[in-house]
């Protein structure tokens, strides 16, 4: 058994050709291999609600976000998996057609960058006397690759609108929190 001490602590040690690093903590100026997860943010609205939208159409910029998760990055020029799932819900006799949920960059102080449509969902009641509710889940993921400093502060969030009438989205409606979680990536 063979072993490397700074100072009267050991950081790494090997038996039988197996090496353990006993102590010590990863500096920043360590450089990861490509594909190696840096760290993972995790965002929950818990408890339940509802947000009501009778805008239709697409998101804007000017739309507020639903739902939101920050990551100051690490790294440099990083890539970002990131993932969510939500609940969608239209009620009756309201002309309702569904929601569109889209990912923005979320800029303090400025313009929000629109990333992706990451779910549409088009149901549509044929006349007003249908009498239904109707909710569904939708879960998503997308791979962002923005050239973003190290000590970045990088803020996503789902903005919703209705896809007509108005559309419900729902905290915990019995299809679980609504997540987010962002996982930095080295490039």
């Amino acid at each position: 058994m063979a072993t490397l001490k700074l100072g009267s602590t050991t950081a790494i040690s090997e038996s039988s050709g197996a090496i353990t690093y006993d102590a010590g903590t990863i500096g920043s100026n360590i450089n990861y291999p490509a594909g190696m997860v840096v760290q993972v943010i995790h965002n929950t609205i818990a408890g339940s609600g509802s947000i009501t939208t009778s805008a239709t159409g697409n998101p804007s910029a000017s739309d507020s976000a639903i739902m939101t998760a920050t990551i100051t990055t690490k790294k440099a020029n990083s890539k970002f998996w990131i993932h969510g799932s939500m609940e969608s819900h239209i009620n009756p006799n309201s002309g309702n057609l569904g929601t569109y949920s889209d990912l923005w960059r979320i800029i303090s102080g400025g313009t929000d960058v629109h990333i992706d449509y990451v779910a549409k969902s088009h149901i549509e009641e044929y006349n007003s006397d249908d009498t239904f509710h109707m909710s569904w889940p939708n879960s998503w993921s997308y791979y962002y690759s923005p050239s973003l400093a190290a000590g970045t502060s990088l803020t996503v969030g789902i903005k919703i609108q209705s896809a007509g009438g108005g559309a419900y989205w729902h905290y915990d409606n019995g299809g679980g929190d609504p997540t987010i979680t962002i996982t930095e990536i080295q490039a």
